[in-house]
């Protein structure tokens, strides 16, 4: 008898929940949903009714996981927007590399002379090779073994001359030539290319001083304002136009030519402080860039710094990460670079190991380098002139003492003029293009648009289904 009792609860129940959710579904704003379940139409009614149903839910979940593939993919938009600093811009750091590596006045310095080792050009590996060099001086003889066209540079240089000096300088595990001591005292010095005329802001005067000498793989430069002495002031910049920048005048001393890049002159490096100088970016109006981190798609680096190379730039990451595949490969490090791991320059006997440890680094994935999240980049825009006039010239003879002739220095004297072309900087700032505020509104509108339903709906049908449950839960019998 109560077997027969808890059968008709059970049976009452699942009626009851039968008309609840029938009476949802006749009062829903999910649209069509009651044309399903109403008994009073057709079976034929009913199921096409369902298959209208089913295709726009099907469209909505399409849509759905389009949105959704948008949102987890992190997008980003950049704002460009133009600011003006107060209190002045900040003046970038100036490289100037002479485009000519060896000074020809110290390569043809020979042994005997007092200036040999009193400018430091007696670097390590001239006595070892001095028997085998004949009449060719200490510098000579390393130009004409460092270049490939060096018999043709060098005069008296031969082939077998060559080789003898090849095998001298390798004769023993020990690196007897040193490039960047070769580099660095026998390339050109900022003393001998100043001219006496310096300014900044018109007002301020500076000399060789204020110019850090920079040792790079191509040759030594001098940066101006680059941010090395942190006691040293920050200069800014106040009004417009080259004349109220950094103004000077340099000898690039094409007599001294030896070894350039098939060009005589002056390449100007202009960037942030204290950052790697990539002799490859030239002359570069300011930018400000505000990148977002993983796992946004511009991925930047939170680093601040790189161990040798100042301030994290993406290029100074890439050489970085070059000069490691190279020193953990040949055990040395290429000239120019910073010595993290006290080890030595490489020389001539490691030519082939450096050739296939770069030959390897064929794919910039390599090395996962991003570019810094927030960063400062100069973009410059370059006009030219002839330099100097006669007034000029007379003006650099007369005031300036400089005895030499307008011919010379027409050749050779460059007048450069580093200055804001306008007092502001763009600043172009990377911001989520689609964050949960627009996934939400799009999954929303979408829902009301193929299905005519909001978020209370779902919750509608969520609290039901859970009081079925529940409510079954509890009429199911037991024994």
């Amino acid at each position: 008898m109560s077997t027969d009792s808890s059968k008709e609860h059970v049976d009452s129940e699942k009626s009851s929940y039968s008309s609840k959710w029938k009476a949802f579904a006749a009062n829903t704003t999910l649209h069509g949903l009651r044309y399903v379940v109403e008994d009073s139409h057709s079976i034929s009614r009913r199921a096409t009714w369902l298959l209208f149903l089913l295709t726009v839910a099907g469209a909505y979940s399409y849509y759905a996981s389009i949105s959704f593939g948008k949102f987890f993919s992190k997008p980003v938009k950049t704002i460009v927007s133009d600011e003006t600093p107060i209190g002045g811009m900040k003046f970038p750091a100036v490289t100037i590399c002479n485009l000519n590596k060896f000074m020809k006045s110290k390569i043809d310095v020979a042994d005997e002379d007092e200036r040999f080792n009193k400018m430091g050009l007696n670097i390590s590996g001239c006595s070892e090779i001095r028997e085998v060099r004949g009449n060719l001086t200490c510098g000579q003889a390393m130009l004409c073994a460092f270049h490939p066209y060096g018999n043709v540079l060098v005069e008296d240089c031969n082939t077998t001359k060559r080789q003898n000096i090849f095998n001298r300088l390798n004769r023993t595990s020990e690196r007897l030539f040193d490039e960047e001591q070769f580099l660095a005292k026998y390339g050109h010095d900022i003393t001998d290319m100043f001219v006496l005329y310096c300014r900044f802001l018109e007002l301020m005067e500076c000399s060789d001083k204020d110019f850090v000498p920079i040792l790079t793989g191509a040759g030594i430069c001098f940066t101006f304002h680059s941010g090395h002495n942190s006691s040293a002031p920050i200069l800014k910049s106040k009004f417009e136009g080259p004349d109220l920048g950094l103004n000077i005048v340099l000898d690039v001393q094409t007599n001294e030519s030896t070894l350039s890049e098939f060009s005589s002159g002056l390449k100007v490096i202009v960037h942030d402080q204290d950052t790697y100088v990539n002799r490859h970016n030239g002359f570069n109006i300011f930018l400000a860039h505000i990148r977002l981190p993983l796992p946004y798609k511009t991925g930047c680096s939170r680093q601040n710094s790189l161990p040798g190379f100042g301030n994290y730039t993406k290029d100074g990451c890439i050489y970085q990460c070059v000069t490691n595949l190279t020193s953990d490969r040949c055990g040395c490090r290429t000239a120019g670079f910073p010595d993290l791991k006290l080890l030595p320059v490489c020389s001539f006997q490691d030519q082939l190991c450096i050739k296939e440890s770069l030959t390897e680094f064929v794919n910039l994935t390599t090395c996962p380098c991003n570019n810094p999240c927030l960063e400062d980049e100069y973009e410059s825009r370059v006009s030219y002139s002839k330099f100097p006039d006669a007034s000029v010239t007379k003006l650099l003879q007369n005031v300036f003492g400089r005895n030499v002739s307008a011919s010379y220095m027409q050749q050779n004297y460059v007048f450069l003029q580093v200055g804001f072309q306008h007092l502001a900087y763009e600043k172009r700032e990377d911001v989520p293009s689609y964050g949960p505020e627009s996934l939400f509104g799009e999954l929303g509108g979408n829902m009301g648009l193929f299905l005519g339903c909001s978020i209370l709906t779902v919750c509608g049908v969520h609290q039901l289904s859970v009081g079925s449950c529940n409510g079954q839960d509890k009429a199911t019998p037991h024994g």
